[in-house]
């Protein structure tokens, strides 16, 4: 039974990893008008879009509902400086580093975050997130007081899943976090 639940996850990881490369996310830059095109078919229907300027200046964001967006930014009026392009959904962040110099536009670095997938289910939340990578990563329950419920470190590990339980659990507000890198997800799960 267990070989069975496992296999099970196993697939749904690797659906949940494969409909998200199908819809990798388009940036082309056009160095002559100074704009950037930004499309992408997101894996779920909550998503954002920012650009930060170096100082961490938020100069435009927009909150998208539906699953396709395109559109064109006009960088022309920005000076020259670093910027960020951020993607952002319920499986994953992209962050485009975007250049300007004099008449050249170009994007120096693209950083994709996968996100942890948790799923509730009476009084249990499950949890799968894939670690390409395979380093190590801390999982936490904590209280609405800050003390450690359980706490583990997963090593070497591609596909982690883990279920918690709060059938027993005292009236309480928790949360699940989930830290890798220099990443951290957070999930809240609220015991009435």
């Amino acid at each position: 039974m267990k070989k069975v639940i496992r296999s099970v996850a196993m697939l749904a990881i690797m659906f949940v990893t494969a409909k998200s490369i199908a819809a990798d996310p388009k940036l082309v830059t056009n160095s002559t008008d100074k704009s950037l095109t930004f499309s992408w078919e997101s894996d779920s229907e909550v998503q954002s879009i920012s650009i930060v300027d170096d100082a961490g200046n938020v100069i435009y964001s927009e909150v998208i509902s539906g699953v396709t967006y395109s559109k064109k930014f006009d960088l022309n009026t920005l000076e020259e400086g670093s910027y960020t392009l951020k993607a952002k959904s319920n499986s994953k962040e992209i962050a485009y580093d975007v250049k300007i110099e004099k008449a050249d536009l170009k994007v120096v670095e693209k950083k994709e975050v996968t996100k942890p997938f948790f799923r509730r289910e009476d009084n249990k939340v499950f949890l799968n997130f894939l670690n390409l990578d395979k380093k190590d990563v801390t999982l936490e329950v904590t209280d609405n007081n800050n003390e450690i419920i359980f706490k583990e470190t997963i090593k070497d590990e591609m596909i982690i899943e883990k279920a918690f339980s709060f059938e027993k659990a005292f009236a309480n507000d928790y949360v699940i976090s989930v830290r890798n890198n220099d990443n951290t997800f957070y999930e809240s799960v609220v015991v009435k």
